[in-house]
């Protein structure tokens, strides 16, 4: 196995003899997502930490670990940029 890492992606060579799981060791929760030879692939939340997991059949395979925002969570930063801009001017114009 070949690990390589940037930020919000992991990418890896496997080769593996048999069917099995491939385990990458961060906790899941909704965004992240995973890829095996350009192809998207099901991950799931490993038993008993929660750790990121997916099934793989045998043969070498590029597998790849992502992470993007969902719509909800873009939605809930923009409202929380904007209630900061609001919460700011507030404050500005009852200093002046």
């Amino acid at each position: 196995v070949f690990w390589e890492s940037e930020s919000r992606i992991t990418q890896a060579k496997v080769d593996a003899k048999k069917e099995g799981i491939v385990t990458f060791n961060s906790y899941y929760f909704p965004g992240w997502y995973a890829n095996v030879d350009g192809q998207k692939s099901e991950i799931i939340s490993g038993k008993p930490y929660g750790q990121i997991e997916m099934e793989i059949s045998s043969g070498e395979h590029d597998v790849e670990f992502y992470w993007k925002e969902t719509p909800m969570r873009k939605f809930a930063d923009t409202v929380s940029l904007a209630s900061l801009i609001f919460a700011t001017s507030v404050f500005l114009r009852r200093k002046n």
